[in-house]
């Protein structure tokens, strides 16, 4: 379902509960909204909604070069799409976007942050002057940005707070460290982050499970802003491997438990094996497939899963997508592939002769 008033409403509802001094800064959007304004729509002249990111990586802040606004260093972010599910989910989308980067964790899936700015007339482009309403996220990643082939981005880096020139982007940056230092919540999350790796992320066999329906779709899922590791993100079915358990056992229980079908131990297949180290830890990740099951597929985790889709694996996948699943699919699509990929590392192992299955 795409961002709807209502929920931009009840994130507001929920940021004032915990920021009952920001009324008064956010009686502008409030009045907007209850005054029936579609602020979803960035030809609202009155203000509309946008999200941003703010990443850190090693106690440093990423910023792109924005072309619109003469190459001011700020924080990743632009407006609603109307693919968006959720606030969160489209700062992920943005931040990918604008630097490449999909590889974080978030220290919150509800806003650091809301801002209320003036932006100028643009009339080239059309656009009157308004108010943006930017909500913004906080993410951790140990992975490092690009600059995609983006018409709005001229370059990212990444600065020490002191560097940030812009001050609205500072005074986020502020927050976000006095948050990761007082919140228990943050500050574990910071900390998980910044360990050394060889911790990892207490998932040392994940399983994932490409099922193939007979018009050779395969089946995708949104990922909750309730589950522990990327919220709000695309993925294929998956689990992890528990004590006892072997990895075909494993997901052959995913695939009853996520959606309510039974799939036989022989009917599975095993295809790749990604060796991830990325900004949660230390995971090696075994895909198997199959197009062989029994009952009817449902989301039976809703608590878990927003919703599930079958996807045509040759055109683009819905963003934002869990980067090293995205990747093994696309080995997987390759027949001539080793069924091995190191992913994340800063020196992977030399890849093995080329198979064919």
């Amino acid at each position: 379902m795409p961002i709807t008033t209502n929920v931009i409403q009840t994130v507001v509802d929920h940021y004032l509960a915990d920021h009952p001094d920001r009324a008064e800064d956010l009686a502008p959007l409030t009045r907007l909204l209850a005054a029936g304004a579609d602020v979803t729509s960035r030809r609202e002249w009155a203000g509309h909604v946008t999200v941003s990111a703010i990443v850190e990586r090693a106690g440093r802040f990423l910023v792109v070069a924005h072309r619109k606004y003469g190459g001011i260093l700020i924080q990743p972010g632009g407006h609603l799409e109307p693919g968006d599910r959720t606030l969160y989910g489209a700062a992920l989308r943005e931040l990918a976007e604008e630097t490449g980067l999909r590889d974080v964790r978030p220290l919150s899936t509800t806003p650091l942050h809301v801002a209320v700015y003036d932006i100028p007339a643009f009339p080239d482009a059309g656009e009157d002057a308004h108010l943006h309403f930017d909500f913004r996220f906080a993410f951790t990643t140990t992975a490092e940005a690009d600059t995609p082939n983006d018409d709005e981005v001229a370059g990212v880096s990444w600065l020490a707070p002191q560097d940030i020139a812009n001050q609205s982007l500072r005074a986020v940056v502020d927050l976000f460290q006095k948050a990761a230092a007082d919140h228990p919540a943050f500050r574990a999350a910071r900390a998980d982050a910044e360990e050394d790796v060889h911790r990892g992320p207490g998932i040392p066999v994940g399983v994932y499970l490409i099922l193939r329906d007979e018009r050779g779709r395969i089946l995708i899922g949104l990922r909750s802003d309730k589950v522990g590791i990327s919220p709000d993100m695309w993925a294929l079915p998956c689990g992890s491997r528990e004590r006892g358990e072997s990895a075909v056992a494993a997901v052959a229980r995913e695939a009853g438990e996520e959606l309510g079908i039974t799939v036989d131990l022989g009917d599975l297949e095993y295809v790749h094996t990604g060796d991830v180290s990325n900004s949660y830890g230390e995971t090696m990740a075994m895909y198997f497939t199959t197009d062989r099951w029994q009952g009817s597929v449902t989301n039976a985790e809703p608590d878990l899963c927003r919703e599930l889709m079958w996807v045509d694996p040759t055109e683009p996948l819905p963003m934002p997508f869990v980067q090293h699943v995205e990747i093994v699919l696309s080995k997987v699509a390759a027949p001539t592939q080793a069924p091995y990929t190191s992913i994340g590392w800063p020196h992977p192992a030399p890849p093995s002769p080329a198979v064919r299955r």
